[in-house]
C-alpha cells in the first residue's frame, strides 16, 4: 500500500504544471544541481522541427547506480506518450565527469556527474505546446526501477 502510495505522490510531483524547466527529485538517490537546454531561455521551449537540442544536467548521487535508463514522455491530448527518439535507451554512454571526461556507469556514491543528450525534433512530431518529462531511471531488473533525476519543462514543438 505504501509503495502506490508513494507511486502516485511521485507522479503528481512530475505532473504539476510548471512554467520552467524545473528539477524535481522523487528522492534522496539524487541532486539535480544544474539543468540546460539548448535554445531555451524562457519556457514554453521552443522545440523547432529539423534542430537539434541539446540537454545538459549535473547531478549527484548518494548510492551506487549500475544502470541508467532514459524515460522521456510529452503529454499529448491529455496523455502522457513516449518522446520517440529519446526515450527508453541506455543512459550510461551519456554520462560524464565533471571535467567532461567518459564516465558511463556505474555511478559511485558520492559523486558529480553530467547526464548530456543532443537529440532531433522530428518532423512527424505534431505542432503543439506540451509538457515534456525527462527522466534517468536506475533499472534493477526488467520490472522494477527507481527513478534517480526527475525534471519537467513546457515546450512548444512548432516548424
Amino acid at each position: 500500500m505504501s509503495r502506490a502510495i508513494f507511486i502516485v505522490i511521485f507522479a503528481l510531483t512530475c505532473l504539476t504544471f510548471l512554467t520552467e524547466a524545473v528539477p524535481k527529485t522523487p528522492d534522496s538517490s539524487s541532486n539535480i544541481q544544474s539543468l540546460t537546454i539548448t535554445n531555451c531561455n524562457v519556457p514554453p521551449c521552443p522545440l523547432k522541427k529539423g534542430n537539434i537540442v541539446s540537454v545538459e544536467e549535473v547531478f549527484s548521487v548518494n548510492k551506487d547506480i549500475s544502470k541508467l535508463k532514459t524515460k522521456v514522455s510529452a503529454n499529448v491530448l491529455g496523455l502522457n506518450l513516449p518522446f520517440i527518439g529519446v526515450d527508453d535507451y541506455d543512459a550510461c554512454p551519456n554520462i560524464y565527469n565533471m571535467d567532461d571526461t567518459k564516465s558511463g556507469c556505474p555511478l559511485s556514491a558520492g559523486g558529480i556527474y553530467k547526464y548530456k543528450n543532443s537529440f532531433k525534433i522530428q518532423g512527424f512530431y505534431p505542432n503543439i505546446k506540451t509538457t515534456v518529462y525527462w527522466k534517468l531511471v536506475e533499472e534493477l531488473n526488467q520490472r522494477k526501477s527507481n527513478v534517480i533525476t526527475c525534471f519537467q519543462v513546457d515546450a512548444q514543438i512548432k516548424r
